[in-house]
């Protein structure tokens, strides 16, 4: 490996960058570069030290040996590059920041129109391009193509310590019932494992959080349930019955503004935890930090704000 003497510096942003994000795409993006350009002074970087310095594995890439000990030497001895790169981006570029999340669709009923619109007030600079949660976004996400996930759900690679994550909001599982129906506040045991159940089955070919917990037995070991994959549906199928679905307060709230059906609290708890997820491997860059403090002080205002619009839903 040659020395960083024999570097021209005028390509270590880009190595920098290529090292931090471990993609072109992203690293063009954090300066303000053409993934070609980035890609052109990638080859030049790999022939000075004689080395692939990225490599392909599987969908994702990392770094190869020589990479790593350049990283380390980077960081040790150019910590203050990040902060002017980051000061070169924010003077050169001429395009509004733009953020690409996922989040899946309970995530948008509940956090989702908030947090755009608690963001436009903040920062309306920032655009946020918004994208479904699908089998990729965990890919999507290590290679930089998405800068955040909003979801209760942990996709596969995700649990690596490379990836932060951030609380935002707490749902309870409730009981849907009819507006006319007998039961009043909490529901028996008894009475509740006697009731016809419906049960929300929404993408039954993903990981699902809550699957780890009652809603899997009465969901797959009870021949009599109703499976549906749409929120609207349950209040369908519950109005005008002595049926009783397990659902989400928050999601309730959002979704079915006529209470013709009711909440009631259900013999066990479950809660639900919405998180914000991202690669926290390497200083972020400045719309991505900006955005994190956008998280919390919105998630610090949601956990305080009641769920006004779910008091309808009771007796």
């Amino acid at each position: 490996m040659r020395s960083l003497r024999a570097t021209n510096l005028n390509l270590l942003p880009v190595l920098r960058a290529v090292l931090r994000f471990k993609n072109v795409t992203r690293a063009a993006r954090a300066l303000d570069l053409s993934p070609s350009t980035v890609s052109e002074m990638l080859g030049h970087l790999r022939h000075m030290f004689d080395d692939e310095l990225l490599v392909a594995r599987g969908k994702t890439f990392r770094l190869t040996v020589v990479a790593e000990r350049l990283d380390q030497q980077l960081r040790t001895v150019l910590k203050p590059l990040d902060h002017l790169i980051d000061l070169e981006i924010s003077a050169t570029s001429h395009e509004s920041p733009k953020l690409d999340i996922a989040i899946n669709d309970y995530s948008m009923l509940v956090v989702g129109e908030q947090l755009v619109r608690f963001c436009a007030e903040l920062h309306p600079e920032i655009i946020l391009n918004l994208h479904d949660v699908n089998e990729e976004t965990a890919i999507a996400l290590l290679q930089g193509d998405l800068d955040f996930l909003i979801s209760p759900e942990i996709p596969a690679g995700l649990t690596d310590p490379q990836f932060a994550r951030l609380a935002l909001v707490d749902d309870r599982m409730m009981g849907l019932v009819d507006a006319g129906s007998p039961i009043i506040g909490n529901i028996s045991e008894e009475m509740y494992w006697r009731a016809q159940h419906i049960f929300l089955h929404h993408n039954p070919g993903h990981y699902n959080a809550s699957r780890t917990t009652i809603l899997q037995h009465i969901g797959e070991n009870r021949a009599d349930s109703i499976l549906v994959e749409s929120y609207p549906l349950l209040a369908f199928l519950v109005e005008g019955t002595e049926s009783i679905a397990l659902v989400l307060e928050r999601a309730v709230a959002a979704l079915m503004p006529q209470p013709s059906v009711r909440l009631v609290e259900v013999p066990f708890e479950v809660t639900l935890r919405t998180f914000a997820y991202w690669d926290d491997t390497y200083p972020r860059d400045p719309v991505q930090r900006r955005f994190v403090e956008i998280l919390r002080d919105f998630a610090s205002q949601i956990s305080r704000r009641a769920t006004t619009r779910a008091k309808a839903f009771y007796p």
